[in-house]
């Protein structure tokens, strides 16, 4: 059983979440946090700022968050992290995943996020962007 806050690495999938609940790592607690609330909005970084995409799902759905692939030359995605919610983690239940982000040079990016399980690639259960430019 996994204690609150415990982190589950996920160096094989993307895609990006976020969630209000801070996240510790190279983005730190101060870091910009997008999440599901904000989709279709355009959120501008400056060089090196940090920010990180936090979405919340359901553990046992078979459902992932899975995140495109950008220009890194403008936008650094960090590693995956997957944190459980509750107090007492109950196998399959809620669960945030975080993607720290990091702006490396100037540009615009588009961030799409589907959420979708590995079997059924062709039919997302949501798709959600954000815009991020670097200036």
């Amino acid at each position: 059983m996994l204690a609150t806050g415990a982190t589950i690495s996920d160096a094989t999938a993307s895609g990006p979440t976020i969630s209000n609940a801070a996240a510790t790592g190279p983005t730190g607690s101060d870091a910009l946090e997008i999440t599901e609330a904000d989709a279709g909005k355009e959120f501008a970084l400056s060089l090196n700022q940090t920010a990180k995409l936090v979405l919340r799902m359901s553990g046992g759905t078979g459902y992932l968050w899975e995140l495109n692939k950008v220009d890194e030359k403008i936008l650094k995605i960090g590693e995956k992290s997957t944190r459980v919610l509750e107090k007492a983690p109950l196998a399959g239940g809620p669960v945030k995943v975080i993607w720290p982000l990091t702006a490396v040079g100037k540009g615009k990016v588009t961030l799409t996020v589907r959420l979708v399980r590995p079997w059924m690639k062709d039919k997302p259960a949501k798709e959600i962007e954000f815009t991020i430019v670097v200036k």
